[in-house]
């Protein structure tokens, strides 16, 4: 073995700051992907089948982004610069994914209506989603093994090392998504946080590196958070995401030769055909009610095309009643507690799982059970 490579100044602080680096990509692309799923699952179904189709264009986008990155770092005289570079350039395209996913629901329309196959146009509607950030998340992994390479003068233990520390930035994200940013901030919100930890690392690790010019280099980095202090513009990208009225539009059979070619054209159509929030009731304004996030989505009252207000859990109706006759139950949820209670006889105690508009908890105690337990699992259901 020849002698080891002599570390040069700076780069041992360097080398730290890409093991943070590292493991900051891993946190930030699982709650990006966390975050896409949350959004774009109602479009295919809360099933396996939704899961799949989102899995899909992210793992091959993840394989297209490091194969195409390795030749090419291994090309570049300075390849250390790179590292930063595509850590902000993740963050700009986590950004840019929210309005991208916004206009999912038009996607699948436009490809339904012109008599495409649905699945085929969910899978276009994904990939375009995810497929530019995760491309960059892939590519992150390679320039970081190669610029380690070169300070260490060794490849298997920096690659292992480098590995492991996206691999648990990747639990922690995955951790960090399902017991605390989603069910409290939603999928906007987190992706929103995500893009901020990849661009702060970032900022940290184009600090650190040596050479002149590293200051400012190190907040050019940091432009695509800046470009969100703009006023107006945090607000006008937070809503940008797809609506819960497009997504249960695009999931409805799609009338042929439907000419759909905006957001304004699919929220006129989602209006007609869905309705829209629901607002409260002698509100002159017309202002609709709050949201809240929870553990199986966002919880919303709609305005029916029909008249009647449902309820709504990542866009998937849970409950209705019409608020002309607010004391008269939904007939399904209301039979789904009479019946059991009837067929049991004289039933002392009941579990009823799912709270909903409590039509069924009604009809256990109609029926003269004297104790009854409900149990929800979503608390913002009850708020």
């Amino acid at each position: 073995e020849g002698p080891p490579t002599p570390v040069m100044p700076g780069q041992t602080s360097s080398a730290s700051g890409l093991g943070a680096a590292l493991f900051a990509s891993g946190a930030a692309a699982l709650l990006a992907q966390l975050g896409w799923l949350r959004m774009l699952q109602p479009l295919a179904g809360a099933h396996l089948y939704g899961v799949v189709l989102l899995l899909a264009p992210l793992l091959l986008a993840l394989a297209a982004g490091a194969a195409m990155s390795g030749p090419l770092v291994d090309r570049l005289r300075r390849p250390t610069r790179l590292v930063p570079l595509l850590l902000s350039g993740a963050g700009a395209l986590v950004l840019l994914s929210l309005p991208i996913a916004g206009g999912a629901p038009l996607r699948v329309l436009e490809g339904t209506s012109a008599g495409g196959s649905r699945t085929s146009a969910l899978i276009w509607a994904y990939l375009l989603t995810v497929a530019p950030a995760t491309l960059v998340f892939g590519a992150l992994l390679p320039a970081a093994v190669r610029v380690r390479a070169i300070w260490s003068g060794n490849t298997a233990g920096p690659a292992g090392r480098l590995y492991a520390w996206n691999a648990l930035g990747a639990l922690a994200g995955s951790l960090l998504a399902g017991f605390l940013l989603l069910p409290r901030f939603g999928a906007e919100r987190t992706l929103f946080i995500a893009a901020a930890i990849v661009v702060v690392a970032a900022v940290v690790l184009r600090w650190s590196l040596p050479g002149r010019g590293r200051q400012l280099a190190a907040v050019a980095h940091a432009l695509p958070l800046l470009l969100l202090v703009v006023p107006g513009v945090l607000g006008a990208w937070l809503g940008s995401g797809p609506a819960t009225v497009e997504v249960i539009a695009a999931r409805k059979p799609t009338p042929q030769g439907l000419a759909l070619s905006s957001r304004e054209d699919i929220e006129l159509y989602a209006r007609w055909f869905v309705g829209r929030p629901a607002a409260r009731p002698g509100d002159s304004k017309g202002l609709a009610l709050p949201t809240f996030e929870g553990r199986g989505g966002r919880i919303e009252l709609l305005e029916e095309a029909d008249g009647r207000i449902g309820l709504r859990r990542g866009a998937l109706r849970e409950s209705v009643f019409d608020p002309e006759r607010p004391n008269t139950p939904g007939r399904t949820e209301y039979a789904l507690g009479l019946l059991p209670a009837l067929l049991h006889g004289a039933p002392e105690r009941a579990l009823v799982i799912g709270h909903g508009a409590g039509w069924t908890a009604e009809a256990v105690l109609s029926a003269g059970v004297k104790h009854v337990t409900v149990a929800e699992i979503d608390p913002a259901v009850l708020d």
